[in-house]
């Protein structure tokens, strides 16, 4: 059916800490511009 969260690499940082979480599990260079949490939650998913 659908996959588990586990299978799902950015569902653990997010349900965990939201999109902060996700910048710091992945290391993402959050310096770059971003307009809110939504965008910056997107763009840690691209890298």
């Amino acid at each position: 059916m659908g996959k588990k969260k586990t299978q799902i690499p950015i569902c653990g940082p997010l349900i965990r800490g939201g999109p902060s979480e996700l910048v710091r599990e992945f290391k993402f260079d959050h310096t770059k511009e971003y307009v809110d949490e939504c965008h910056l939650c997107y763009l840690a998913r691209l890298n």
